[in-house]
């Protein structure tokens, strides 16, 4: 999920891919925004680069 939010996918495709309503997903996203201590879809994008998940 951090992945796909991290290369600029939108709700609707991460939950096309995922098989998941994009409630669903906006909800995952809310919760790693809260248990990192996040702002927003741009610190997620940062935290995902720094973790090795992508490429910056």
């Amino acid at each position: 999920m951090l992945k796909l939010v991290a290369e600029g996918h939108s709700s609707k495709q991460i939950a096309d891919i995922l098989f998941i309503s994009v409630k669903t997903v906006e909800r995952h996203r809310a919760n790693l925004l809260q248990k990192l201590g996040l702002r927003d879809r741009l610190e997620l994008t940062r935290y995902a680069i720094r973790a090795g998940l992508i490429e910056p």
